[in-house]
């Protein structure tokens, strides 16, 4: 049994991992050179590996605000047309994409980490890209503006973005 390994470099830029056996040799010195080599594809425990050496990262102008009741959602007296009202008690949401596939991002609203319950795939999202954080004010709190950021983004293959200034 024999293991050949391979690791692409951070800059490498291969969509799919390919291996052959193109020469074997016993003990006694008979050699095999294969006119056609043996590949990963002959294999019948083949299976496809990628390289993905990008970080995920957000798309820009994907991030969309709302809140539970849109009925009370604009205030005449502001002028700001960007301005959502949500009383206490009310769910606020913050929308956004990514450009592939993640695991549960790391969101944080007002100062606050969300739990992995407050952040999922959007309904209907199986491409694992479409997220929503839920944030729900308490009885108590006056807050005149909810800031959302995105702190941690994590794809499938490990690759890892933590913004030094993350995405508000």
């Amino acid at each position: 049994r024999w293991r050949a390994t391979y690791t692409p470099s951070v800059d490498a830029d291969v969509s799919v991992v390919s291996f052959s056996v193109d020469r074997l040799e016993d003990p006694a010195g008979n050699i095999v050179s294969p006119s056609s080599p043996f590949t990963s594809d002959e294999s019948p425990n083949s299976i496809s590996v990628k390289i993905d050496a990008t970080p995920p990262q957000l798309v820009s102008g994907t991030a969309v605000f709302s809140t539970q009741d849109t009925l009370n959602d604009d205030d005449p007296d502001l002028t700001s047309t960007n301005t959502l009202l949500a009383k206490n008690g009310e769910a606020i949401y913050f929308d956004f994409e990514t450009n592939e596939r993640i695991e549960s991002p790391s969101v944080t609203i007002n100062g606050v980490s969300l739990a992995t319950t407050d952040v999922q795939m959007q309904s209907g999202d199986n491409s694992g890209t479409r997220w929503r954080a839920t944030y729900t004010p308490s009885v108590d709190a006056d807050v005149s503006v909810v800031s959302f950021s995105v702190d941690r983004l994590e794809d499938p293959a490990g690759n890892i973005v933590s913004p030094s200034s993350p995405f508000t």
